[in-house]
């Protein structure tokens, strides 16, 4: 996955819930896949699980309340 591509995603996140504080992270802050990328909101009350994207060939995926893997289709 490009990064650029992670970008977006963490664009929606910000616009969704209004707020500046979710940071994008590669893919060895969670011991995720090598490629993807994770992105983390500690404040943010599980919305990981309400979150869904809409960028085209992304997959989303809750890691914990907080933190959202995101990988290619």
């Amino acid at each position: 996955m490009r990064r650029t591509k992670a970008e977006k995603v963490l664009a929606e996140i910000k616009a969704q819930f209004g707020t500046d504080e979710p940071k994008l992270y590669d893919a060895d802050h969670e011991g995720l896949s090598k490629g993807s990328f994770s992105i983390a909101w500690e404040g943010g009350d599980d919305w990981t699980f309400r979150f869904e994207s809409k960028v085209p060939g992304v997959f989303v995926e809750p890691i914990a309340g907080w933190c959202l893997g995101v990988y290619d289709e």
